[in-house]
């Protein structure tokens, strides 16, 4: 069990912390692989682990239907996903799916969130930086859903 450091260093998450303090985060951390086509999580599944991707692409999809889904990002390496294991609820609201062979750093989000509150200075950078990224999705989000209320007018 455990990664390299400069693996978690190279996340989007874990970007603003230096390498003494991603020390024992890389200790809890290990990886997991997948094949195309495998669903990570559903809705209603408790969410127990955050994940970076290190290789490959991940699906985040909303479902709108018994078998209809809509796609709301395509995640890439270095991206981290599954912050509902950071959240009291801990349980998944979309599908995660593998488009290719992927291959993921995990870490159990309780393991995580011990850790951080050990460290109140290291725990507000990953909490802030984990805010910054959710804000930031949420805004791509809501442009995606305007443009399929009122697609762009041609001038």
């Amino acid at each position: 069990m455990g990664v390299d450091v400069s693996r978690l260093k190279a996340s989007d998450l874990f970007e603003v912390l230096d390498f003494s303090e991603l020390q024992d985060i890389a200790a809890i951390a290990y990886e997991k692989e997948f094949e195309a086509g495998h669903v990570i999580f559903k809705p209603g599944d408790r969410a127990e682990e955050i994940y970076i991707v290190e290789e490959g692409r991940v699906s985040i999809d909303i479902e709108v239907g018994p078998s209809e889904r809509i796609t709301v990002y395509v995640l890439g390496s270095g991206e981290f996903f599954g912050y509902p294991s950071l959240l009291p609820s801990k349980a998944y609201t979309v599908v995660g799916t593998c488009l290719e062979k992927t291959k993921l750093i995990a870490i159990q989000g309780d393991k995580l969130l011990s850790l951080l509150e050990k460290d109140p200075t290291r725990g507000y950078k990953v909490m802030r930086r984990l805010a910054e990224l959710i804000a930031k999705k949420l805004a791509e989000t809501r442009r995606q859903l305007v443009y399929c209320v009122l697609p762009p007018t041609r001038a």
